[in-house]
């Protein structure tokens, strides 16, 4: 299928939101260790920034519809889907962890003692809530939660003929209604029943609007555009804490869902996106994974190698994140590029055991 240049255009926005989002702790934790001043929010609007995250749920759900929809699914579809998503996340995923812990047992003290045995390593390596070495990666425990309900609502409807859509919502609530009951405080129950989880939905609904043609009007998304810059603006006057709760769900979820289908209105509309931003889009699951592990890197290699303190102002936020964004694209091009290939070739096949054409990098 061909690629929509608006959603690619908000998998580049909400990289960016991330990277902002996550420059500022970095350069406050990492940077005071080190005997620099901290320089409480020197960006601003630094709630905001956190809506990155809400997009690239809502991306991927979208995704994860327009991949699937109007093919047959039977056995050999659903054991290809679920190749496909295992291999996008954890090939690149496991690259990175494993060039983290080199790094933390070579030059950063080792791994705590908590965490240094099999279990909790075995279960970095494969996603499990509440066990996680680099801290941003709670999203992709989201992001395999959600592709594995998405797997089981296909099996659910080959088998009883049931319809897609309303299947995966019954499974999601049902995992929701399940945890409330028997939640203990453990990061795993908090994934399985957050309410955040839907919105991956909200982003399946908007692609199934999509395939029906329902769009905005050029003129109805630029008022609705508007209405996302009213709601985050509230957002950042009052701001809400950061959970995993259907308050947060409706205070950031739903002006990043407005995001997503006021731009796709306007590109139906007949409006292009600039092709190099879209571009930078594929780029992004690479750079979410880098992102705050090369800033925590940079600053102490910055410090080690005694160079001119540019901590001091608020040109390194911007330098660091444009730099960051530079080294995410190489590494993609260079590593994630070639090892989907590699892996797609070797273990997602049709039924006459023919390599499945469709690239597997479509998700966010």
């Amino acid at each position: 299928m061909s690629k929509i240049f608006s959603i690619q255009a908000l998998r580049t926005i909400a990289a960016v939101l991330v990277c902002f989002s996550h420059v500022q702790f970095s350069v406050n934790e990492y940077a005071l260790n080190f005997g620099l001043a901290e320089f409480t929010d020197f960006i601003p609007f630094g709630d905001f920034f956190r809506n990155g995250v809400d997009i690239f749920f809502i991306v991927s759900g979208f995704i994860i519809y327009y991949i699937t929809h109007g093919k047959t699914i039977n056995t050999d579809f659903c054991k290809r889907f679920i190749s496909k998503r295992a291999i996008r996340i954890y090939s690149m995923y496991w690259v990175v962890l494993i060039a983290y812990l080199i790094y933390v047992i070579l030059f950063s003290g080792g791994i705590p003692p908590e965490k240094a045995n099999v279990a909790y390593v075995t279960a970095n390596f494969f996603l499990i809530p509440g066990f996680r070495f680099i801290p941003i990666c709670w999203t992709l425990a989201f992001e395999m939660f959600f592709y594995i309900s998405f797997f089981i609502s296909l099996i659910i409807t080959m088998k009883m003929n049931t319809k897609l859509i309303p299947t995966l919502i019954a499974l999601l609530t049902t995992f929701y209604v399940i945890s409330s009951f028997v939640y203990t405080g453990h990061d795993n129950y908090t994934i399985y029943g957050s309410p955040l989880v839907y919105e991956f939905l909200i982003g399946v609904l908007i692609a199934n609007l999509y395939f029906k043609k329902k769009f905005l009007s050029f003129k109805q998304a630029i008022i609705t555009l508007g209405i996302y810059a009213a709601f985050a603006i509230f957002n950042i006057l009052n701001p809400v804490e950061y959970g995993f709760t259907f308050n947060y769900l409706f205070r950031w979820g739903t002006p990043a869902a407005i995001l997503v289908y006021s731009l796709l209105s306007i590109e139906a509309s007949g409006i292009n996106f600039n092709n190099f931003i879209s571009k930078i889009g594929d780029t992004t699951y690479s750079l979410y994974l880098i992102h705050s592990i090369f800033m925590m890197f940079f600053i102490r290699l910055w410090i080690k190698l005694g160079l001119p303190d540019l901590f001091a102002t608020e040109f390194l936020a911007y330098f660091l994140v444009l730099l960051t964004m530079c080294v995410g694209a190489i590494i993609h091009y260079s590593i994630e590029k070639q090892l989907l290939k590699l892996f797609y070739s070797r273990f997602v096949r049709d039924s006459k055991n023919r390599i499945d054409t469709q690239h597997p990098s479509e998700t966010a």
